[in-house]
């Protein structure tokens, strides 16, 4: 509406007296001007740029700070063996592979153990 658009003002001359308050009434219609407009639009793409790039920023150096304190991979050497055989694989008639799938089904669990001398 037209109405919602206009403001209130407080006038000396020519408005009506409400309430026994001289000057309270009447209605203004806001005047701006294109440059005002343009001033306005070029400020609010400034400020979401700048919070993008703020965000941006702080993104990437949370992200190379997060790199750079990582652990960096580590590498073991071993055998793979259960903790019932620990490597010995008591069965005779079974390869170490299938002994060790066979007592980890029964309950042991996998260990790494360091590989003798000369393998």
């Amino acid at each position: 509406m037209a109405s919602q658009l206009r403001r209130h003002y407080w006038h000396s001359e020519g408005a009506k007296s409400v309430g026994g308050v001289p000057g309270f009434g009447g209605y203004v219609k806001q005047r701006r001007s294109w440059f005002a407009l343009v001033t306005f639009c070029a400020t609010t793409v400034f400020v979401v740029a700048l919070a993008l790039t703020i965000i941006f920023v702080t993104a990437t150096a949370a992200y190379a700070l997060a790199a750079a304190f990582s652990p960096s991979p580590q590498e073991f050497s071993g055998v793979i063996s259960d903790s019932h055989c620990m490597g010995r694989h008591i069965m005779n008639d079974k390869s170490p592979e299938e002994c060790t799938r066979l007592c980890v089904t029964q309950g042991s669990k996998y260990v790494l153990r360091p590989a003798p001398p000369g393998e």
